[in-house]
C-alpha cells in the first residue's frame, strides 16, 4: 500500500513537472500533449452557443463572421474603394495563379495549435480541417482580384 501511494505520487510529480516545463519553454504543443495524457480528451460541445444541430451552429458562425472586420466608416470606406479601384484598373496583366490543397495544407500544417483566435475570431484549429474549402476561396479571390 505504502509502496503504490508513492508511486503514484511520483507520477503525479512527473506529469505536473512536465507540464510546468512545456509551460516554461512556451513550447504549447508539449504542453498540451502533456495535459491532455493527464486529464484525458476534450468531448466536442454538442452545444455551440445554444444550438445543438449542425446548420444552426455553421448559420451562427456565418452570420458571427460577416459582422467581423467591417469598415468603421462607410462613406471613407467607399471613397478608398473606389480610389484602390481606379488605380487598379491601371496594373499590367498578370499571368492567373492558383493554389492548390497541398499549399494550403503545408501552411495550415506550420500553424501553432493552441494560439488565441484573433480580430476574426479564426483559430488554427479551424483552418486545421478547412484545407479544401480554403483552396476554393483563395482561387475564388485570386481568379477575381479580390482581397
Amino acid at each position: 500500500m505504502q509502496l503504490n501511494l508513492k508511486t503514484e505520487l511520483q507520477s503525479t510529480s512527473s506529469q505536473n513537472n512536465s507540464l510546468n516545463d512545456a509551460l516554461l519553454s512556451k513550447d504549447m504543443d508539449a504542453f498540451w500533449n502533456s495535459w491532455k495524457s493527464k486529464f484525458g480528451k476534450h468531448q466536442r460541445a454538442k452545444v455551440v452557443d445554444g444550438c445543438c444541430d449542425e446548420k444552426s451552429i455553421a448559420d451562427n458562425f456565418a452570420k458571427m463572421f460577416s459582422q467581423v472586420c467591417v469598415p468603421n466608416f462607410y462613406e471613407r470606406h467607399s471613397q478608398l474603394r473606389s480610389n484602390f479601384n481606379d488605380q487598379f484598373s491601371c496594373y499590367p496583366q498578370t499571368r492567373v495563379v492558383s493554389v492548390d490543397v497541398e499549399t494550403v495544407d503545408k501552411c495550415v500544417s506550420m500553424l501553432k495549435m493552441g494560439k488565441a483566435a484573433g480580430i476574426d475570431c479564426f483559430m488554427a484549429k479551424h483552418l486545421k480541417y478547412a484545407d479544401v474549402l480554403l483552396v476554393t476561396l483563395f482561387n475564388i479571390l485570386l481568379t477575381h482580384s479580390l482581397v
